[in-house]
């Protein structure tokens, strides 16, 4: 049994490199996808720029004379010998291929700007979405909220924490929570209390799982014994022996309140 432990514990230490490394990996992605941003809208910014220092104007489109106020004419011999040029060039082009198109180009209005896609913000939300979860909580930060299990959880001024017989992942499970069950039979109503002490009955590699829970997952203590049970059901089905017996009985330094 503790062979089997010690390749449980050794299976987790592995786990948590492998979540390590995919870790830096997504880190990498995120950077790179932050620089594309970047270059993207720099981009994006340079042709906004260009647009409005160089106007854009439709075919044959002849100049507005120096000092002639917009919208008048000015009949200059240079501008007609201009139009009839262009009105020959045009009538060629028409002749000799019927399938000539000619093409207009609406300005480009200098106050547009330019959004970038939202896609990008996306794809960083996404990224870090996936980082949370490769993570999980074997990996928390430093927010206090972040590394408790139940972080809203308000304890009795006078409550103290029983003494427990600590679960080391090799006795009977079923056995171990109804012992636990009974030591904290005031506070049996409240799930938050139950879930949070859960940790002081634990330890070794079955701290570790406990630390280890998401806190998403885990809303009341059904939900912890349930997964409890999931994690350590090999144990279920072992029938008890001499020594898990005599770990159940009273000590003899300890008083029947407290045992029970």
């Amino acid at each position: 049994m503790e062979d089997m432990i010690e390749s449980l514990g050794q299976q987790n230490q592995e786990l948590r490199g492998e979540n390590q490394e995919l870790k830096g990996e997504m880190i990498q992605i995120r950077e790179q996808m932050n620089k594309l941003y970047e270059l993207f809208t720099q981009k994006t910014t340079v042709n906004a720029i260009s647009a409005q220092g160089t106007p854009t104007h439709p075919p044959r489109y002849a100049p507005q004379p120096y000092g002639m106020p917009y919208g008048g004419n000015a009949n200059t011999e240079d501008q007609q010998e201009f139009q009839r040029q262009e009105q020959i060039k045009n009538s060629r082009g028409t002749k000799d291929d019927p399938r000539a198109t000619v093409y207009y180009h609406l300005p480009q209005n200098p106050n547009m700007t330019v959004a970038p896609p939202p896609v990008s913000n996306e794809k960083l939300s996404s990224l870090e979405e996936r980082v949370r979860a490769i993570e999980g909580t074997g990996s928390h930060g430093l927010d206090a909220t972040n590394l408790c299990l139940l972080p809203d959880i308000i304890l009795p001024a006078d409550f103290k924490v029983p003494k427990f017989e600590k679960y080391k992942g090799s006795s009977y499970l079923r056995v171990h929570l109804a012992m636990y069950c009974r030591k904290m039979a005031s506070f049996i109503h409240q799930d938050k209390i139950l879930v949070h002490c859960f940790q002081d009955n634990l330890t070794g590699v079955v701290l570790s799982w406990y630390v280890n829970l998401e806190s998403g997952h885990i809303k009341t203590w059904r939900d912890l014994a349930e997964a409890f049970i999931r994690q350590y059901k090999y144990n279920e089905d072992m029938a008890l022996d001499r020594s898990r017996l005599q770990n159940m009985s009273k000590n003899e330094s300890e008083g029947f309140k407290d045992y029970a």
